[in-house]
């Protein structure tokens, strides 16, 4: 998840959002929650499926989404291209 200040977050997801299709596809069904503070202006969240191929992938090594090149450098592979979530703020309650 890339967030619109330009920070990267890497989501695992629980082992039951995998659903089993053949033997070698699955279905990946989850959900993730973006809380944030007050703005005004609207903004977008890139979403991407990665996956990393070393076991001691540490937060800095996360891929920014949009970026494919050094995966191998950064021990991360992306399965998907970026989908773009365009965020709305809500009107301020008085």
């Amino acid at each position: 998840v890339q967030l619109p200040d330009g920070t990267t977050q890497l989501i695992t997801p629980r082992t039951c959002d995998f659903k089993k299709l053949s033997p070698l596809k699955y279905r990946l069904l989850t959900q993730v929650y973006v809380s944030h503070g007050v703005w005004s202006e609207p903004c977008s969240i890139n979403f991407c499926v990665v996956m990393s191929h070393r076991d001691d992938t540490q937060p800095q090594a996360v891929l920014d989404p949009g970026q494919s090149s050094a995966t191998e450098e950064k021990g991360i592979i992306e399965l998907c291209k970026p989908v773009k979530v365009y965020l709305l703020p809500k009107p301020a309650k008085r």
